[in-house]
């Protein structure tokens, strides 16, 4: 996650850079334009999983970066989070157990809309055994 005093007109607000080879393979931007959510390519992720986060987050930043000027935009928040398991590759099969809903992307696929749309379906799971 990366925000910028200002909001930088030269990056989009959101972006899929699946098809290149680059550091970022997503992002997205907050609801007003300072704040971006940054998944890394999936290759660059394992390759440098045990690297030192600083460093991590200094090459990404530097791809990232908005402007040559350095004075109009600047950092001002910037987190790196590893997520080992963020791409599924096996799916859980099977229904749900009963007393329990359980959500996640794994239940799903590997997007975070996967998260999204389990969790509805456990809220539906809850809801209906409410109802009964």
């Amino acid at each position: 996650m990366i925000a910028y005093n200002k909001v930088p007109e030269d990056i989009p607000s959101f972006f899929d850079f699946s098809n290149n080879k680059k550091i970022i393979n997503w992002m997205a931007s907050s609801n007003k334009n300072t704040c971006w959510t940054i998944h890394a390519n999936p290759l660059y992720s394992n390759k440098n999983k045990s690297s030192i986060q600083n460093e991590m987050l200094k090459e990404v930043n530097k791809v990232l970066s908005p402007s040559k000027d350095s004075d109009f935009y600047q950092v001002i928040y910037n987190e790196l989070h590893i997520w080992k398991y963020a791409k599924v590759k096996n799916i859980a099969k099977g229904n749900q157990i009963d007393p329990i809903a359980i959500a996640g992307d794994f239940m799903e696929g590997p997007r975070v809309e996967s998260a999204f749309i389990s969790g509805e379906k456990a809220a539906d799971l809850i809801f209906n055994r409410l109802k009964a």
